[in-house]
């Protein structure tokens, strides 16, 4: 990061060592470098290192994950056209030449050469009834591809038959799994050479923070098996359209990153981002038992939640929108006052949470989204932006394909009109169990990508979730604390966006209050309330409509 003229030379030094699972690496520290600060002498000499190293010679290194991080660099060089000459990107990209694997057909063969040369762990593991790498990782890895080769043109799959064609043409995976445990042993794995070969804390999955040396000849052999099936068979997906499609990107198979390249190694469980900004966590108060109904109904706390959409409480400088809003808070009764009925034993006294986000209509729908959503009483619990997990990288974000766009979500029809909408916000979660670098996993709500490159935005590279413009002024911001997770965006900048596109911005907001008895008290309260905030003129409008629950009503 602070040196990027050592890059070159880091790359030739390293490329030649007989270790793909020490090249991938060497690849990946490239790539997550080039994501976080894209600057032009660092894109340009590792557009140029990487070419000459991995696709120049015409056969990239048969590792998914090596290829993947490789063409991420030089397509980041060519969007900023500062492309090397001589670098050709179509070589660079999917798919690549290498080897149908051949599948065995006689798994007792591998079974004697696995016993033969110690490879008991690697043979269980793969293949095993309870075998943790061929359950948890093959399975899912190699799940959505055929058996159809890109050489054949591509059948058209009618919808009612696409269930039946999943089932007849997947990948043979049981088959692959003994592949795996052959390539391992080929690879050099006997234990001659590993005698005493565990691993330390946990085998399962990604494994403990000290693996066993065989099954890391089993990721290598892993890597290797995607790549050659990427390169020579299509992919299949019952929801795609077309149902049969190419290998791309690698989330286009499940879980296969296994490392956040982008961010800095975090040590602890992040519970603080950004809060200097002031976005204020959810107040509660404690009420007495005999109170906790007028708290639960209390009627001003809708409105108060949606009016947070217009970021008030935001101290940094200027006017913000919130586009994305979570907050929750809670008490809890004393051990000894609680209700020892199981049906009534919630350990909290008081709690609450809210949501809010942003979405952009079309200006002439606003008003009629707004009228018919409250006609419904809708509930937008199902209008909350979807999670990006364990795929797009933190840096990716507005820069690659592996992030939806989120530039047009599916129809949803209210009342029988249908309304098609932005969405302005997405969510990133990084799984703490699939990478040590990130041992309490990450999560974060984003401006969309469509959102970034409208305002022509840049991550920035030293601070998490900040998102600045041409000028380097701060015009989005992510941040997480205490029962709270946000992102808010300069109002200025996002009304001119949306004047351009003529698009009304809409808050759509929803919430709880609860609160449990006491040992001597009967009653349950709750009221769930949902609302929307618009502008006519100019003018901020509310509606607000909500459910109670409660065993007696409160006088």
């Amino acid at each position: 990061m602070i040196r990027p003229r050592l890059l070159p030379d880091f790359v030739k030094r390293f490329a030649d060592v007989d270790d793909p699972y020490v090249v991938e690496r060497v690849a990946a520290a490239c790539a997550g470098a080039c994501l976080r600060d894209p600057n032009e002498l660092r894109l340009h000499d590792a557009a140029d290192a990487i070419y000459k190293t991995f696709f120049a010679p015409g056969s990239p290194p048969r590792h998914l994950l090596t290829r993947d991080y490789g063409r991420l660099i030089v397509e980041l060089a060519n969007d900023k056209n500062i492309l090397p000459e001589g670098v050709l990107v179509e070589r660079c990209q999917p798919p690549y030449n290498s080897p149908v694997p051949r599948l065995p057909k006689n798994t007792k063969k591998i079974e004697v050469r696995a016993e033969k040369v110690g490879a008991g762990r690697i043979l269980d593991s793969c293949t095993g009834w309870v075998g943790d790498f061929g359950h948890y990782v093959m399975e899912s890895g190699l799940n959505d591809f055929s058996r159809v080769r890109l050489s054949v043109t591509a059948p058209m799959v009618p919808e009612t038959k696409r269930w039946e064609f999943k089932r007849t043409f997947r990948y043979d995976i049981e088959r692959a799994k003994y592949w795996v445990v052959n390539r391992a042993i080929s690879l050099g794995w006997t234990d001659t050479f590993f005698p005493k070969d565990s691993t330390v804390d946990d085998d399962r999955y990604y494994g403990g923070r000290i693996e066993r040396i065989g099954k890391k000849y089993q990721w290598i052999a892993y890597f290797e098996l995607l790549a050659r099936i990427a390169d020579n068979y299509w992919m299949m997906d019952d929801s795609h359209e077309p149902m049969l499609y190419r290998y791309d990107t690698a989330v286009d198979t499940c879980f296969v990153r296994n490392v956040e390249i982008t961010l800095p190694a975090l040590d602890a469980t992040v519970t603080e981002l950004n809060n200097e900004t002031g976005v204020s966590p959810l107040p509660i108060t404690e009420v007495s038992a005999q109170r906790q109904a007028a708290w639960v109904f209390e009627a001003s706390v809708p409105e108060s939640r949606i009016r947070l959409s217009l970021a008030k409480d935001v101290r940094a400088p200027g006017e913000w929108y919130s586009l994305y809003r979570y907050t929750s808070s809670s008490l809890k009764w004393p051990a000894d006052e609680r209700k020892t009925d199981v049906r009534l034993g919630h350990p909290f006294r008081q709690e609450e949470f809210h949501f809010q986000i942003m979405i952009a209509l079309p200006r002439r729908e606003a008003v009629s989204f707004v009228e018919r959503s409250e006609d419904a009483k809708l509930d937008f619990y199902d209008w909350l932006p979807g999670n990006q997990t364990d795929a797009g990288f933190l840096y990716e974000l507005g820069l690659r394909s592996t992030w939806n766009d989120g530039l047009e979500e599916p129809e949803r029809t209210i009342n029988g009109k249908s309304f098609s909408f932005r969405q302005l916000t997405m969510g990133y979660h990084w799984e703490g169990h699939l990478d040590k670098t990130v041992p309490s996993g990450l999560s974060l709500q984003v401006p969309s990508p469509w959102l970034l490159r409208e305002l022509r935005l840049h991550a920035e590279p030293h601070q998490l979730a900040q998102f600045t413009g041409p000028d380097d002024a701060t015009i989005a911001l992510g941040g997480i604390g205490t029962g709270i997770k946000w992102c808010i965006a300069r109002r200025s900048e996002v009304d001119v966006l949306f004047d351009t596109k003529e698009l009304s911005p809409v808050m759509l907001a929803f919430g709880e209050r609860n609160a449990w008895p006491k040992k001597g008290y009967k009653e349950i309260f709750r009221r769930r309330w949902n609302g929307t905030l618009h502008f006519v003129r100019g003018v901020p409008k509310r509606t607000i409509w909500f459910e109670d629950s409660v065993d007696d009503l409160p006088t």
